[in-house]
């Protein structure tokens, strides 16, 4: 009898002791599947997060008088679920102040900063001073290889941004972004953390 009592502790030991991680469940070490991916700056880019933020409205003056105002957002795609991720694409636009996010269809054509066409495209109204509508610049942050690299591009960008509608805190999105000349482009489906 001793020596059955033995070896049934002996097992309990074992299993609860030596091996405290047998029941575990087993760790997975790879991330969200990217829903955004493409090739930027020459290398490979998969975004699994995404978050659109309302920031505040930019406004023009002339004299000190608002003389027009639009309502500025973020688009931004990372790699990385890091208040300042290492690898990230952010789109920065203007939509008319009372104008809903929530269905959004923009389609912006590439066009070359100080050209009639670029004028026509981001100023639609004339007025004395005036704030640029639909996107106005495109962050581009990339490590590679341990270096870290940031780019901007105001013009020659071509771009559709589709959204659908808020829901718990999500808004769920098309993307087709091209950036120029080479510097790459990305596009697919995702769901946004909205956020202000």
């Amino acid at each position: 009898m001793k020596g059955k009592v033995s070896i049934i502790l002996g097992i309990g030991v074992f299993l609860l002791g030596v091996s405290p991680g047998l029941f575990a469940k087993p760790r997975t070490t790879s991330g969200p599947k990217p829903s955004v991916t493409g090739t930027i700056l020459g290398e490979p880019f998969g975004a699994p997060f995404a978050r659109l933020k309302k920031m505040q409205p930019a406004e023009a003056k002339l004299s000190g008088k608002v003389t027009d105002r639009a309502q500025s957002y973020e688009i931004a795609f990372h790699v990385e679920n890091e208040f300042v991720p290492d690898n990230e694409i952010s789109i920065w636009f203007n939509l008319e102040v009372n104008q809903p996010i929530e269905g959004l269809n923009l389609n912006w054509k590439a066009t070359k900063f100080g050209t009639e066409e670029h004028r026509l495209q981001s100023f639609p109204v004339k007025r004395p001073a005036s704030v640029g509508r639909g996107i106005t610049t495109v962050f581009v942050r990339r490590e590679v290889r341990g270096k870290s690299k940031m780019e901007s591009y105001s013009d020659q960008i071509s771009a559709t941004i589709k959204l659908g509608n808020i829901k718990n805190g999500r808004i769920p999105g098309k993307i087709v972004l091209r950036l120029p000349g080479r510097d790459g482009a990305i596009q697919g489906s995702f769901l946004a953390q909205v956020t202000k």
